[in-house]
């Protein structure tokens, strides 16, 4: 997504942008790898990301003290913006709004009463199943177990066995698509045959789909996809011709892929100044600022408005 916004962007004062992509690997560790890298370099003016929450809560105050803004487009996890930090921003919906949309509709639309909550433990993944935990039990019904699994193992049959003991009428999964994969697969095998495995937007797109196959049918997952617009559509097709894949097989967030990255390269085109010896200059704190302060942006995931902690998802 981002790619395609630098496409569209053009050139501030005759300098084209360029996207300097890096793999984080969805780890802190990664996350703040990456970030010292980047940080050191200084034509890299902007951060569109990171992706993963935990990555992004580990890159933050490295970014800070470079004074190097961010505007995510995927990490949701609600605390990031009670840290403190002048420099991350974010499009995204958080992880409060989508725990009690997935409570809501288990218990209002499928009727379920008694349901396990599986999560990885970090920041993401435990912080979207508590929330789904408390909902579902303001909602009146019982979270009968509650679990946290080892990310990368190929086998999570024992978890499953026991939670299939308490009999749940459904597994709320909150990680993502490779862990989601293992348990999906996992299931019938662990005694869970009948039982609905309900996803999140870390286990949305194809790959779930493709690597479950037969396990994965009746499964569900919460995530969101922007309303039909001209702007989506023509995103939608410049996206298809680039990759050859439908927008939105892969992940939900390509949309707000292309969304951040607009955003800041239009405020660097606000603050960036061309000097005398011909150089162009992006002054940090005027970016920083700058993009803070972002009202009424009309984009594909709609108009971005970010308020004094950088949530921009009103």
């Amino acid at each position: 997504g981002a790619s395609i916004a630098v496409t569209d962007a053009g050139t501030v004062e005759g300098f084209p942008f360029e996207l300097v992509a890096q793999d984080t690997q969805g780890t802190p560790e990664g996350g703040a790898s990456v970030a010292n890298k980047l940080a050191t370099d200084p034509t890299i003016v902007a951060i569109a990301g990171h992706i993963f929450s935990g990555s992004t809560e580990a890159a933050m105050p490295i970014y800070e003290k470079a004074g190097i803004p961010m505007m995510s487009p995927s990490a949701t996890n609600p605390p990031l913006t009670t840290l403190g930090s002048t420099v991350f921003n974010r499009i995204a919906f958080t992880d409060a709004v989508q725990g009690k949309f997935a409570a809501e509709y288990l218990y209002n639309k499928l009727g379920f009463r008694k349901i396990a909550v599986v999560h990885d433990g970090g920041a993401y993944g435990q912080g979207l199943a508590d929330v789904v935990r408390a909902e579902f039990t303001a909602l009146g019904g019982e979270v009968v177990g509650y679990e946290a699994i080892t990310p990368g193992e190929t086998d999570y049959t024992a978890t499953l066995s026991a939670l299939a003991a308490k009999n749940p009428e459904a597994i709320y999964f909150g990680v993502y698509v490779a862990e989601g994969v293992v348990l999906a697969n996992n299931m019938k095998q662990s005694g869970l045959e009948n039982v609905v495995f309900f996803g999140c937007d870390g286990t949305y797109g194809s790959e779930f789909v493709d690597k479950t196959g037969a396990n994965g049918e009746g499964a569900y997952a919460a995530s969101l996809i922007p309303p039909e617009s001209e702007a989506k559509k023509k995103f939608d097709a410049d996206y298809l011709a680039a990759f050859g894949i439908p927008t939105g097989s892969l992940t939900p967030y390509s949309w707000g892929g292309y969304d951040a990255a607009t955003v800041l390269m239009a405020k660097v085109k606000e603050v960036a100044v061309l000097g005398a010896d011909g150089s162009l200059y992006v002054p940090r704190g005027a970016l920083v600022e700058a993009v803070r302060n972002t009202s009424g942006f009309a984009s594909i995931t709609g108009d971005i408005t970010c308020n004094d902690v950088g949530e921009c998802n009103t």
